[in-house]
């Protein structure tokens, strides 16, 4: 048996905001907050910077946020699941100056122009190797299982088991 398709209809008319529909903005926003552990803005404990600092780069993904403070410290939010928010510790004088956030790891650039990563290593993304001598790493990415440094040399080293 055939049947036919009903016949074309106008899409609804907006439906005015009613009070069910900030419920469920705020619910969002704390779903958000379990998952990246950002607390939203407006909420109240969103996280600020400390007095006189300011934040200057934001990675993130699905299950954790990097951000950037002006100081060249990195502050982690999130699910630690493969210890991506176990950042190392800086030596003396030695700030971060870009932060990356893949799937599993995070990837970060210092001032001396080295970079560390930390976190799951199964594809090897964690394993950044040592520059030559007068080289330094310029850039860091991070994708779901790969990291990409950028060489001051111009080139550009990939870390995966997978090819990309």
């Amino acid at each position: 048996m055939l049947r036919r398709r009903p016949a074309a209809r106008e899409p609804p008319a907006a439906e005015p905001v009613d009070a069910f529909t900030p419920c469920l903005a705020w619910a969002w926003a704390l779903v958000a907050l379990r998952i990246f552990g950002v607390p939203p803005l407006g909420h109240p404990d969103a996280y600020r910077a400390e007095e006189g600092l300011t934040f200057t780069q934001v990675a993130a993904n699905s299950l954790f946020t990097v951000l950037l403070r002006s100081d060249g410290i990195a502050v982690v939010f999130g699910g630690n699941y493969d210890g991506q928010c176990n950042i190392p510790a800086l030596d003396p004088g030695v700030t971060y100056t870009q932060v990356a956030a893949g799937e599993i790891h995070t990837v970060m650039l210092r001032s001396d122009g080295t970079a560390v990563a930390c976190g799951n290593n199964s594809a090897g993304q964690c394993s950044i190797p040592a520059l030559d001598a007068g080289l330094t790493y310029t850039q860091v990415a991070a994708g779901k299982t790969y990291t990409v440094l950028l060489r001051s040399d111009g080139t550009a080293v990939a870390l995966s088991l997978i090819h990309i």
